[in-house]
Parts: C-alpha cells; sequence; structure tokens
C-alpha cells in the first residue's frame, strides 16, 4: 500500500497532506474528491484519518450509511458529502464535531431528523459553536425542525427544502439570537405557515 503522504503526489489527486517543520510524518488534512464520480462505500475507517480538516466528497456514486466513525475527525471544519447515494439517518454522534462550520449532506437518500435524538425533532446542536452552514436539501427528512438549531449563534445559511417537514419551530426565535440570512424550506409537508 502507498502512502499518499509519502509520494510525489501524482497518484493521489484531491488529498492534501501537512508539511510538518519536525520530524514528524506528513498527515492527510483535506480530502477534496468532488465530481469524480467514484463508485464505491464509506467504511469505519474513514474515522482513523484524524487530522483531517477538510472532506469533500460531494457528487460521486458512494453508497451506504455515514459511519458513526465520523464524529472521530474532531479537526474537521467542511464535511460535504452531497448528490451520492447515501442512505439511513445522520449519526447522533456527528455533534461530536466541534470545530465544524459547514455541512453539506444535500441530493442523497438520508431519512429521519437532523440528527436523530429521542424527541425525533432537528436537535439543540448547541455544541457546534462554529457551525455556519447546512444543507441537507433533497432527502427524505421528517418530523419538526426545532428553534434551537434556528438560534445557532453562527448559522448563516439552513437549506432544509424538498424533504418532508411537518413544520417548522419559531416560538422562541428573536433576531438578536441568530445570525441567519438564509432559510429555504420550500417543497416540505407543512401543515400550517410559520
Amino acid at each position: 500500500m502507498v502512502d499518499p503522504c509519502e509520494s510525489n503526489g501524482e497518484q493521489f489527486l484531491g488529498i492534501l497532506c501537512s508539511n510538518p517543520l519536525d520530524n514528524v510524518s506528513s498527515r492527510v488534512i483535506a480530502i477534496d474528491l468532488d465530481g469524480i464520480q467514484y463508485d464505491g462505500f464509506l467504511t469505519p475507517s474513514i474515522g482513523n484519518l484524524s487530522e483531517l480538516t477538510t472532506l469533500n466528497l460531494s457528487k460521486n456514486k458512494f453508497r451506504s450509511t455515514i459511519p458513526e466513525t465520523i464524529s472521530n475527525l474532531k479537526k474537521l471544519t467542511t464535511l460535504s458529502m452531497a448528490y451520492n447515494y447515501l442512505t439511513g439517518t445522520i449519526p447522533d454522534s456527528i455533534t461530536l464535531l466541534k470545530n465544524i462550520e459547514h455541512l453539506d449532506l444535500s441530493g442523497n437518500m438520508i431519512s429521519g431528523s437532523v440528527p436523530v435524538n429521542i424527541s425525533g425533532h432537528v436537535s439543540p446542536v448547541k455544541k457546534l459553536k462554529n457551525f455556519m452552514k447546512l444543507d441537507v436539501s433533497d432527502n427524505r427528512f421528517l418530523g419538526l425542525i426545532n428553534d434551537y438549531i434556528l438560534s445557532l449563534t453562527q448559522l448563516v445559511y439552513l437549506d432544509v427544502s424538498d424533504n418532508r417537514f411537518e413544520r417548522i419551530e419559531t416560538t422562541n426565535l428573536s433576531e438578536e439570537e441568530t445570525q441567519l440570512q438564509l432559510l429555504d424550506a420550500e417543497n416540505n409537508q407543512f401543515h400550517q405557515p410559520f
């Protein structure tokens, strides 16, 4: 097996490695395979890339569920898996990614809530203090979009369109609490206007 950080880079297009100043070995810090059209499965070993800050697997043909081990990527700031064939639910452990700023899971077949919790709502992911962009459009999510996600202090972009959400809760939301600039919630199954 060839180490992508030890080769000349020609074999590993889309993989960025750190360039340490001391004698520490180089580590993979970014994977950007956007639009490459790779076909396959995401395995739990993705969680072994502990120095990863960016993981962009958008517009490929990855199948299966999002591995629970994704929560091991503690330095991750950008996670984009848009337009693949992902199914199942978003792991609850995704809230352990405290440095995450951008999460894009649009255009898949993911169901449940965001992330799944006991109440079945979009949960209060208050631990995600740097969270700025969430796109879960064009999936199979359902239930209530809780006002806690709308009040995340840094969230500016939220796209939940083309799902099966039934309601957006805005009862405890004020303009002072939110930085939200764009909320796209069209093509859901809302029973009442919000």
